[in-house]
């Protein structure tokens, strides 16, 4: 496949998953290829033990992945030059076993529905090439030429770890409540302060992570000066008691468990600056309307981009929010008469217009939008379903998506230019795809 010099994509990829540590998944023999119950019982399942999690470097230099070294599940995480294909194993894990996990990683790997061991998720600056993750209960910071280097932090258990834009600060949530910590100095900064039982800050609740694929309930400024966040109050949510008998000595896990026709977490987002300082909250809808917070993004204009959804889930908005002044401005709405399916489509381009998706149609499809929500027009169309888009060559005015056009049994990438036009496929192979798209 020929590929523009000044783009990159790494398609999930067979290539680089044979070439990965621990590859030896593929066997020439008959016997090396059957699946057996043991086999299909065993952890990882055939198949899966290729590399995940694509990611290039702001600069598109480096491409970050999370591979497999030897024949155990934990997960290291590797960095290749692009130009060039040299590998290094960046970070391989601080602390093994799955023992090592913290109750608060446990539920959040459930949540994810994350099954391997070792490094499984890791965050990057958007500006810079400085990688970090959590693992153990603890943050750690992962640089070339060394072992991770493990972040001072006070007590509890750390989550949801997310570098400034420039990396030079490291914001996470703790023990309910929002933190910044400074990677020169180590100095930590806690934003917010009053949590308890049922009152959290920072941390997305139970319906946005299980439901609405939400983990995060804080979001970094472009500039990094200031962070949207959720409060999130489960006081009115009656404690649920799970018993785990699996082990030789149960364990009881309580947790506030939102069943449906009962009552719901009670959220709301404010802003405050990363320095510390009082927070501004936001009022998305009217008071006593009682709305889920599916989607939160920064637009590089200083505004917050804001997606809520009524209980009944039928319709969709898309707010604009002044946070200096609190002002809101209702964008579009999109409605259906059973259910809004949630996307992740929404993309802001330097122009101020944005990319959204809607399935208005019976489909879903790309839209280009002014500035003010206004239809600019459609940029695709027909009785097949996009999947989501993939990446956006911002320079070249060109879209990267995923779609069953094909048919419902593949899912191939395709590009279409902002002025609409003629879809060009890029990757014709049959099968399911999905792409990474460098900067």
């Amino acid at each position: 496949m020929n590929v523009p010099s000044a783009l990159c994509l790494a398609l999930a990829a067979v290539a680089l998953a044979a070439a990965a540590p621990g590859g030896r998944e593929r066997s020439g023999s008959a016997a090396g290829r059957r699946l057996t119950l043991d086999r299909v019982a065993r952890h990882p399942p055939p198949g899966a033990r290729g590399p995940t999690s694509f990611r290039f470097s702001h600069d598109g230099r480096f491409l970050y992945f999370l591979g497999i070294e030897g024949d155990g599940p934990a997960r290291a995480l590797f960095r290749e030059v692009v130009s060039s294909g040299e590998r290094q194993v960046l970070a391989r894990p601080p602390v093994a076993g799955r023992d090592a996990l913290s109750r608060e990683e446990i539920l959040l790997r459930e949540r994810k529905r994350i099954q391997d061991t070792g490094i499984t998720d890791y965050v990057q600056a958007a500006k810079a090439d400085v990688v970090a993750f959590a693992q153990g209960g603890a943050l750690w910071l992962a640089r070339p030429g060394g072992d991770p280097i493990r972040l001072a932090g006070g007590p509890g258990i750390p989550v949801d770890p997310q570098l400034a834009p420039d990396g030079t600060r490291l914001a996470f949530a703790r023990a309910g409540e929002l933190h910044v910590l400074d990677l020169a100095t180590g100095a930590e900064r806690r934003l917010t302060q009053g949590a308890r039982d049922g009152l959290t800050r920072g941390v997305a609740e139970y319906i946005a992570q299980e439901e609405m694929d939400r983990s995060s309930g804080f979001w970094w400024s472009p500039d990094g000066e200031r962070l949207a966040y959720t409060e999130v109050d489960e006081t009115g949510i009656p404690a649920y008691p799970i018993v785990h008998q699996g082990q030789a000595v149960w364990d009881l896990e309580s947790e506030r468990y939102p069943f449906a026709g009962g009552p719901n977490a009670i959220v709301r987002l404010g802003v405050i600056a990363a320095a510390g300082g009082e927070t501004r909250w936001l009022t998305l809808a009217p008071p006593g309307q009682e709305v889920y917070l599916a989607r939160v993004s920064w637009d590089p204009d200083g505004s917050l981009l804001v997606q809520i959804q009524p209980r009944d889930q039928k319709s969709l908005r898309l707010l604009r929010v002044d946070v200096s002044t609190g002002v809101v401005t209702r964008l579009l709405e999109d409605r259906a008469e059973t259910r809004i399916n949630l996307h992740d489509d929404l993309h802001v381009i330097p122009d101020g217009r944005f990319l959204w998706s809607s399935e208005t149609s019976g489909f879903r499809h790309l839209e280009l939008r002014n500035h003010d929500g206004s239809l600019v027009r459609r940029l695709t169309s027909g009785a097949w379903a996009v999947d989501a888009i993939e990446g956006v060559d911002e320079a070249r005015g060109r879209i990267y998506f995923s779609a069953a056009k094909a048919g419902p049994l593949e899912r191939r990438v395709y590009r279409v230019g902002l002025d609409g036009g003629d879809l060009a496929e890029v990757a014709p192979e049959p099968g399911f795809h999905e792409a990474v798209v460098s900067p």
